[in-house]
């Protein structure tokens, strides 16, 4: 089978099941995201990663949850067993460049 040949059989996924991802939320937007979407750097600050999913439902004891509002991103952990998070000195091993992060403008607990 030529190269060709595979392109034309090749699948594409529906931009319907494309997950959306913390960045691509829209002020009003409300979405449940996995507790490791929230890092603490060394100043006790609160960061989203950009690139992690969002979703509707919530999975009860794992999940916060996300508003984007006119002034920014506010977190609710009401869903999260023992909330519990560690300030990192360095967020290098996410490989998402700093000015990605985006900061939490209200903690709900």
């Amino acid at each position: 089978m030529s190269s060709t040949e595979r392109l034309t059989r090749q699948a594409f996924l529906p931009e319907s099941l494309e997950a959306q991802t913390v960045q691509g939320m829209s002020v009003g937007d409300t979405m449940a995201t996995s507790c490791q979407a929230m890092k603490v750097d060394s100043t006790r600050r609160l960061w989203l990663h950009p690139n992690f999913s969002v979703y509707d439902n919530p999975k009860e004891g794992s999940a916060l949850i996300i508003s984007k509002t006119e002034t920014g991103y506010e977190v609710d952990t009401k869903l999260v067993v023992n909330p519990e998070w560690e300030p990192e000195d360095s967020f290098e091993r996410y490989e998402v460049p700093d000015e990605s992060w985006i900061p939490v403008t209200r903690l709900i607990f």
